[in-house]
């Protein structure tokens, strides 16, 4: 099922400069890849562990893929946009190498993801 154009993005469907940045970012020092790899960015049936359950409660990665028509986020709904996984719900720094990154770098990463 194709999804519809997103909003996020250039006109012609291309990504903004942020979220070039954004997927750079993604590949590599955000350490998103780990676990949202494949043709949706997740959803592979790989499970993990990022501090937002107790430690023996691994839950499924799910696909990035339209993610910016999806709020609330994580698996209980506790975070209303995509800065609040980040920012609010990753208090242990689980999840991914996201609280190494400066405050623009996850501005960039999170426009990336919004535009996939």
């Amino acid at each position: 099922m194709e999804l519809p154009p997103n909003p996020y993005r250039n006109s012609d469907g291309s990504l903004t400069e942020a979220a070039r940045k954004g997927k750079e970012i993604f590949a590599g020092a955000g350490g998103c890849v780990t676990c949202h790899k494949g043709l949706q960015s997740g959803g592979t049936k790989q499970r993990e562990w990022i501090g937002t359950t107790s430690a023996d409660v691994k839950l499924d990665v799910p696909h990035l893929q339209g993610v910016y028509n999806s709020a609330p986020y994580l698996h209980d709904g506790s975070a209303a946009t995509l800065e609040e996984v980040f920012q609010k719900r990753n208090s242990v720094g689980k999840h991914g190498k996201a609280s190494l990154l400066s405050p623009q770098q996850l501005r960039d990463l999170l426009e990336y993801v919004r535009e996939l």
